[in-house]
């Protein structure tokens, strides 16, 4: 639902760009600034503060009536030892990341797909200037709406396959989407290969997110999450100066490059365990034990 309303702000961007086409670029950024700082003022003053974070911090009462209940005994074993974590210091489920060694390959590994769905899902809109359509603002539009059937896709691909494969299919589908860019010359077909390409992007970017939260336990979660996600930033980092670098070609080299990265990286999933209709654990010491067993039932 988060995307879907992503989606919403995303399609707006070109109908107010057509509207003030004949206006400086200034007014569309004074918009667009506006409407972002009127949603953070509405988001602090409508949306509740964390439980947990209060609970860390000793503010119980709060925690209290933003859930609802008038002790904490119904659930204690939920909330055990949340006081004390904060005692580890800020960074410590950082710190956890590096020293378990195989958390951090799982982190590792799971970036180096944020990386190349990254690059394709904020790459491919900046990149619509260099398709050559007669119509920049459609193009904008129609790569808006093919994230709604994305994330419809979504839904169905967490209900019904395994992470693994949807995440691989959406890179393998994206990236063919992006080389097909670069063979077609400048027709309305080089368009639906680039919403192709879009469109698996954006799948594969909302299959990545509740992996994300699956593979990792509790107590690391927010940490590992959070790096997974600015790997998919980084990679949005980069795409700029490929779309650069190829404008002189009709974008032939970085449409090339956006399909190869992102397919390379998404072979990356076969390193990470399988996650659909696993129980979500709390502690590193559950996963570690469920990681033993599952060893011990192959070699059974």
């Amino acid at each position: 639902m988060g995307l879907l309303c992503f989606t919403l702000g995303f399609s707006s961007l070109p109908l107010m760009a057509y509207l003030l086409r004949n206006h400086s670029w200034r007014i569309l950024y004074l918009l667009t600034s506006m409407l972002a700082f009127i949603y953070s003022v509405i988001v602090f003053f409508v949306l509740k503060e964390s439980p947990r974070w209060l609970l860390v911090r000793g503010r119980r009462d709060e925690a209290m009536q933003i859930l609802g209940i008038k002790t904490l005994e119904c659930c204690s074993d939920v909330f055990e030892g949340e006081e004390e974590e904060e005692e580890d210091g800020l960074f410590s489920s950082m710190r956890v990341l590096y020293e378990k060694k195989w958390v951090f390959v799982r982190l590792v590994v799971a970036m180096t797909v944020g990386f190349g769905i990254g690059m394709v899902y904020y790459g491919l809109p900046l990149a619509l200037g260099n398709l050559g359509t007669s119509n920049l603002y459609v193009s904008v539009g129609l790569n808006a709406l093919s994230e709604v059937p994305s994330s419809l896709l979504i839904l169905v691909l967490i209900e019904r396959m395994s992470r693994r494969k949807a995440l691989l299919g959406c890179s393998v589908l994206s990236g063919v989407g992006c080389i097909m860019c670069s063979v077609f010359g400048r027709s309305w077909w080089r368009t639906v290969a680039e919403m192709v390409a879009f469109f698996g992007g954006c799948s594969g970017f909302g299959v990545l997110l509740v992996y994300s939260v699956e593979l990792f336990p509790t107590k690391v979660r927010n940490s590992a999450v959070m790096m997974v996600r600015e790997a998919v930033v980084l990679g949005g980092v980069v795409a700029p100066v490929m779309i650069a670098a190829g404008r002189e070609e009709e974008g032939v080299v970085s449409f090339r490059m956006f399909g190869l990265v992102i397919m390379f990286s998404g072979l990356f999933v076969v390193w990470l365990p399988e996650t659909r209709g696993r129980r979500i654990f709390d502690t590193l010491e559950e996963e570690e034990m469920m990681g033993k067993n599952d060893s011990m039932c192959r070699a059974c």
